[in-house]
């Protein structure tokens, strides 16, 4: 896997160079060149990497959370999960997650006058150990996400982060987990309809043979509203505790 690790710094140093200068008014055709053939060689080196798929209905956003606006939840195609891609290698869980509709490059305005603040895409991972996590809620042990901050005439701010070793403190949010680490952000993103991003298995305590529920999460926030849109895979929606709606989908780490 050396080799996907070079095209990826490669294609970080690419795009960091080039799209971050203020003054820069474009890069040249030589490195759009590179940037696609970088972007290439990403594709066919993952393909081999994901091994496990699943699907969402579209068109399905959850209705079932607090802190909407007055109207409740508003569809947003940007947040509607369609496939997800799963996989692992010595190092690094791998995960790439395809919406209907581009991720926005700057904030836009939204169904019933609202302005895009922040959007989001992750898993929430149960690592089915019963001493961890949280009584109120199955799950979220470890918290991964792909997130974007807006700001008016200024193109959004990728970051890839987690949460980690529950507190079993769900209230107040803050202090619900003791570890915060980085992880990597390898292609798609804003002006895409997916992302593909990357964690050290180490730093999030898992193991190759070990199976974890997995469920998918993404949202949009606007300005005044911290949940404009939510949708979620599986989604148990009024359901909750029914076996058969299930919270996460196992995922064996090989």
């Amino acid at each position: 896997m050396k080799k996907l690790k070079i095209i990826i710094l490669v294609l970080t140093f690419l795009t960091t160079k080039f799209y971050s200068q203020s003054l820069f008014l474009g890069p040249t055709n030589l490195i759009k060149n590179e940037i696609k053939k970088a972007k290439k060689e990403i594709d066919k080196k993952l393909e081999s990497i994901f091994y496990h798929v699943v699907e969402d209905e579209l068109d399905d956003p959850v209705p079932f959370v607090a802190d909407t606006a007055p109207e409740g939840i508003y569809p947003y195609g940007p947040t509607d999960i369609w496939k997800v891609y799963l996989g692992t290698d010595d190092e690094y869980l791998y995960i790439k997650i395809v919406t209907k509709e581009k991720l926005p490059t700057y904030a836009e305005k939204l169904k019933g006058g609202y302005t895009l603040e922040s959007l989001e895409v992750g898993l929430d991972i149960d690592d089915y150990n019963p001493q961890t996590g949280f009584p109120e809620m199955p799950g979220e042990d470890i918290l991964l996400y792909f997130h974007i901050g807006y700001k008016f005439f200024t193109a959004g701010t990728p970051e890839v982060y987690y949460l980690a070793e529950p507190t079993g403190i769900y209230w107040p949010e803050e202090q619900r987990y003791k570890k915060y680490g980085v992880g990597e952000y390898i292609c798609g993103g804003p002006g895409y309809n997916y992302v593909v991003f990357r964690f050290k298995l180490s730093e999030l305590g898992l193991k190759k043979g070990q199976t974890i529920g997995v469920s998918i999460i993404s949202e949009a926030g606007a300005v005044g509203v911290h949940h404009y849109t939510y949708d979620k895979y599986p989604q148990h929606g009024a359901h909750w505790g029914d076996p058969n709606y299930p919270t996460h989908f196992d995922f064996k780490i090989r």
